[in-house]
Parts: structure tokens; sequence; C-alpha cells
């Protein structure tokens, strides 16, 4: 059963891996089908969206799609007189006077409009770029249980690197939506887009192998969980060589582990296919619900 803290108030949980071996999108998964299935009204978004492949391994068609762009300054040279406003405006050097007139570089621009409102000329106005795009479906019945799962991906354009702009997007869409559970899963690392994935969380589950990269990818992890206040928890991702690292240091940092998918093969493989425990491997499914016990309690301490 669902804790209170999940079945009766808004919980917004983000999964993020520590390294990029750990299947953050396995666990996601599997915590927001269980949830459905417990007849919580739930939303799992695909933050990873380099690659997304949540939508496809469950099988959830898309309903609707979105365009996403960024905001970028447009300066019109012959408007311009070379006051340098703007310039002194941007504090992230994205315009910058060339011949005495303003030069606007996108690849530094972060769309805040700063610009456009210190210009006194009418030089500078907006314009948009495509980025990417959002989709989303929603699964009732079959797979979803007796609620509904409203799954929506992101899907940054092939050249592009604006992942916050598209993680972000696909936050807003999952919002509408406004189920119980939201579950995003967030890209590994402290990068911007993590950020993204993980502000605001009610709680935040560090998804761990048991490597060297696991542990260390852990204690960054936990320190940008620190900086966004969120509550953390640890799910140990299988077997490793630095067996019961992932625990000491959780630990030492005062982060509860959740949960321990446990290193079977049968495990390894519905993992690997985006499978779900709860339908393939049942009697391998205790974990998830020590996640949801742990996420609960987690849930209930970011309420306080």
């Amino acid at each position: 059963m669902l804790g209170s803290s999940l079945a009766l108030r808004r919980v917004f949980v983000s999964v993020a891996p520590t390294s990029r071996g750990a299947s953050a999108a396995f666990v996601a998964m599997n915590l927001a089908v269980a949830a459905a299935r417990a007849g919580v009204p739930a939303a799992l978004v695909d933050g990873e969206v380099e690659s997304p492949g949540v939508a496809a391994s469950l099988a959830a068609a898309p309903q609707g799609s979105a365009e996403v762009s960024r905001t970028l300054a447009a300066v019109a040279a012959d408007a311009c007189t070379g006051c340098a406003a703007c310039v002194d405006a941007c504090t992230y050097g994205a315009i910058r006077l060339a011949e005495g007139k303003a030069v606007a570089f996108d690849e530094l621009c972060r769309g805040c409009a700063a610009c456009l409102r210190a210009c006194t000329a009418g030089a500078i106005a907006e314009r948009k770029e495509r980025v990417g795009e959002i989709e989303w479906a929603r699964l009732v019945g079959g797979l979803a249980g007796p609620a509904v799962l409203d799954v929506v991906s992101g899907r940054l354009d092939v050249g592009r690197s604006e992942r916050p702009a598209v993680i972000e997007a696909a936050r807003r869409r999952s919002a509408v939506f406004a189920r119980l559970l939201t579950v995003i899963v967030s890209p590994a690392g402290v990068s911007r887009a993590a950020v993204a994935a993980q502000r605001g969380a009610d709680v935040l589950v560090l998804v761990a192998e048991p490597t060297k990269q696991g542990v260390r990818g852990l204690e960054r992890a936990v320190g940008l969980g620190r900086m966004i206040e969120a509550p953390i928890g640890v799910v140990v991702d299988g077997a490793g060589p630095c067996e019961g690292e992932v625990e000491k240091l959780a630990a030492s940092r005062g982060v509860p582990v959740l949960a321990r998918i446990p290193d079977r093969p049968a495990i390894a493989a519905m993992r690997a296919s985006g499978g779900i425990v709860l339908d393939g491997l049942e009697h391998a499914s205790g974990w998830v619900d020590e996640l949801f016990a742990g996420v609960s309690v987690l849930a209930g301490r970011s309420a306080e």
C-alpha cells in the first residue's frame, strides 16, 4: 500500500542516476506504474531528452506534441545607437559592441530579456529558435491498472545543447495533468539539465551502482540535492566491485537507503529492455514495495 504522503497530496519525485550505467529510468517506470496500479493517478516524465526511451518501453503512443523553442535577442543594427546599455545589462556577456553596434551571441544568450528592457532605442527584439519537442500519451487500464498514467517525453533536436529548456517544457506539460504523483527521470551529473529535472522535488531518489563511478557520482549528486533542499534517498543498483561503499557513503551523509535492486540475471535483462518488474518478475519486486515505503516517508518530511 502507498503511504498517505503519496496518496493524499501531490508529490513530485525526481529519480537520478549517479553514473551513466545506473538504471534511473527503470526505477522511475516501476515506481510510476506501481502507483497507478495502486489507484494513484500518476505522471511519468522522461528527462533523458538526448535519448528518451520511456514511452517506447511502455508502448505509449503519442497523443499530442509541441515544439520547444528558446528565446534569443535579435538586434536591428540600423536602429542601434551604440549606447552600450544592453551590454551593461547582460550578465552573460551575450551582447557586445562591434564597430559601434550591438551584436548578440546566440550561444551565450539565456533569453532573460535584460537587454531588451535596457534598450531605449527599440533596437532589440526577441526571436524564437526551435531546440526540440515534447510528446505526451495517456495509459488508462491495462498496464496502468485502475488509475491513469500520463507519460511525457522530451526530445532534444540533433546538434542542440539546450537540454534544460526541453526538460522544463516537459515538466510544464506534466503539471497540466495535476496528478497526485509525478515522477521524472533526471539526467546524470550536476549539470544545468540535472538541476532542471530536480529543482522543486519533494523527494530525490538517487540510483547508484556499487562501482567507483557510481560512488563518486553519488557524492556529487548528494551535494546537488542538498543545494536544492530536497529530501534524498538512495537505491542501490545491483552488485559491483565496490560492494557496501554506496551504503557507507550514504550513511556518512545521513541519506537513507530506500531499496536495493537484486543482482539477478532476469532483472538485469528486464532492466536492459525497459520492462516492468511487477509484470514479469513479481517474486523479485519486493524492492519496489520498499521504494514506495521509503519515498512516502521522505515525502512526509518534505511536507513538514
